[in-house]
């Protein structure tokens, strides 16, 4: 399971992307396979569920680290606009 965020603009009419990140990006554990196997196989041997805790906390974790980010250079640029 992946998730990004993207940031568009509208200039001019053309839109143009202004970032993007990979917020989140989670997969179940390899297991080879000899054959094609069916439906149920991989339902057993990757439930999504195992996926829903380390996809949250990533996601979380990145979507924090995100904004601090963003409202660094954000009150930096007010401080410089004031001065």
């Amino acid at each position: 399971m992946q998730s990004y965020l993207y940031i568009y603009s509208v200039t001019e009419g053309k839109l143009k992307t202004l970032e993007s990140k990979m917020l989140a990006s989670v997969k179940t554990p390899d297991l080879k396979s000899d054959k094609c196997e069916d439906y149920a196989y991989f339902v057993k041997n990757f439930p999504a569920e195992i996926l829903a805790e380390p996809f949250r906390k990533e996601i979380f974790e990145n979507t924090s680290g995100l904004i601090e980010k963003e409202m660094g250079k954000y009150e930096k640029a007010m401080k410089k606009k004031k001065s």
